[in-house]
This record gives structure tokens, C-alpha cells and sequence, in this order.
């Protein structure tokens, strides 16, 4: 929840001030000094994932998008995803139904969550049911802009934790500084 730390701590800014680039190597906070804030993040938390039991909650995820909007996941972002542009991404190594899996040890367990090597960081907008592949989804943002998948939106598989989707799920409470 490094991520969150950084907001709940310092601000952000506009698009315009701080556009997204492909890539933030060698980025530093100074290059951001004199944008001015234009929110501040109040409260950041996990979702979805229930420490006691275990297993992901898809349920918290959708509940927690109604109740205060959209939410960041984090996911393992496969080679094919930057040539997506349309349908419902899955993982095809991982079998329909096979959401909620145990995690394997304690030692993958911190703070509720998943240990995974999960690299990419997308909105996660709201969900639904694709009648094409038969599939329930995710309807999720990335940041790659408007020419990139569906107008900068993608689906991905919902209720299967494909590529990690539902195990690192966060919200953010901002107010406008």
C-alpha cells in the first residue's frame, strides 16, 4: 500500500501538471514542486480480501465500488494486455470457478493480502456480464489513454482472481485540498 502511503502524505495533482508517461524511471517528487494540490487522499485501505478466511471477497470489492466509487487493483499485466483491444481478458491457465482459492501459507499472508509480484496498477470501475464469452467482468481503466484498448477501458474475467486481479484491491477516500 506504498501508494497510499505517498497520497495519505503529500497530494495529488492534476493531469496537466503531472501527465502520464510510459515510463516514471528516474521520476522524483521535485519535478511535481510547483504543481499545485488538487486533492489529498484522506484514508487509504484494502478490500476484498478477508484475513480471516482467506480467500477473496468479490462481493466487498463490488460493495465498496457502489458505496465510494472506483477502486485500484493491482494485477499481473500478461504480454497480450498491451495488444488488447477488445473482449474479456482471461487467464486461460486458470479454470472457470476457481475463485476464493486458499492462499497457500501464513507467510503469504501480510496485512490481509496476497504476497505476489503483481506490476501493474488499473482502476477497477464497476462489473457486469459479458453474453459474448459467457463471462462475468470487471470493467476496469488503464492508464495508457483513450487509444489503447476499449477508449482506455478493458473487461477482464471477474470472480477468478485472473492474473491476480482480486487479491490487491485498495480504496482511496480523497477531499479536494
Amino acid at each position: 500500500m506504498f501508494n497510499g502511503y505517498l497520497a495519505e502524505n503529500g497530494h495529488l495533482v492534476t493531469e496537466e501538471c503531472g501527465p502520464y508517461r510510459g515510463s516514471t524511471n528516474g521520476d522524483s517528487c521535485k519535478f511535481y514542486e510547483k504543481c499545485a494540490p488538487a486533492a489529498k487522499v484522506d484514508d487509504s485501505y484494502f478490500i476484498g480480501v478477508s484475513a480471516a478466511v482467506e480467500k477473496i471477497d468479490e462481493q466487498k470489492i463490488r460493495k465498496e465500488i457502489l458505496r465510494n466509487g472506483p477502486v485500484v487493483g493491482e494485477f499481473k499485466a500478461p504480454n497480450k494486455f498491451r495488444y488488447y483491444d477488445k473482449g474479456v481478458l482471461t487467464d486461460e491457465a486458470r479454470p472457470a470457478n476457481s475463485a476464493n482459492v486458499q492462499l497457500e501459507t501464513d507467510a503469504q499472508v501480510n496485512l490481509g493480502i496476497a504476497n505476489q509480484n503483481l506490476d501493474h496498477s488499473i482502476m477497477l470501475m464497476g462489473w457486469g456480464h459479458d453474453p459474448a464469452s459467457g463471462n462475468d467482468v470487471w470493467i476496469a481503466r488503464n492508464s495508457f489513454g483513450p487509444n489503447w484498448g476499449e477508449k482506455g477501458d478493458f473487461y477482464i474475467r471477474r470472480g477468478q482472481n485472473d492474473f491476480g486481479i482480486e487479491s490487491e484491491v485498495s480504496a482511496y477516500l480523497a477531499s479536494l485540498a
